[in-house]
C-alpha cells in the first residue's frame, strides 16, 4: 500500500510505501507519527470537526493506493472531494441493508 500526504498538520509532503507485515512509525517527538495515522483515518473516516490543515497551506490532500485502486481525499475549509479510481465524488452515502 502506498499513502501520499500533502499539507495536513505538520506534514508538508510525504510518500510512504507500506510492505506486507507489521509496519513500525519511530522518530522523535513532534515529526509527524501521529499526523500519518490522523491522515490515513482522515481519508477513510470523514469526520466533521477541525480542519487540520498545515499552516500556510489552503488545503490537505492524502491518496492511498492499494491492489492498482486508488483514492484521493482532498478537504479545504468547507469543501471534501474524494477522486476514487479516477471518479470525483463530493460525498458518500452508505446504505444499510437487513438481511433475514
Amino acid at each position: 500500500m502506498k499513502l501520499s500526504i500533502k499539507d495536513y498538520q505538520i506534514i508538508r509532503q510525504a510518500v510512504l510505501d507500506f510492505k506486507p507485515g507489521l509496519t513500525v512509525l519511530v522518530g522523535p517527538s513532534n515529526n509527524g507519527k501521529s499526523s500519518i495515522i490522523k491522515a490515513m483515518k482522515a481519508a477513510i473516516y470523514t469526520e466533521s470537526g477541525t480542519t487540520p490543515i498545515r499552516n500556510g497551506a489552503d488545503s490537505y490532500i492524502v491518496g492511498i493506493q492499494k491492489d492498482n485502486h486508488t483514492v484521493i481525499y482532498q478537504k479545504k475549509e468547507g469543501n471534501t472531494r474524494y477522486v476514487v479510481d479516477g471518479e470525483k465524488y463530493s460525498k458518500f452515502r452508505f446504505k444499510h441493508s437487513r438481511r433475514g
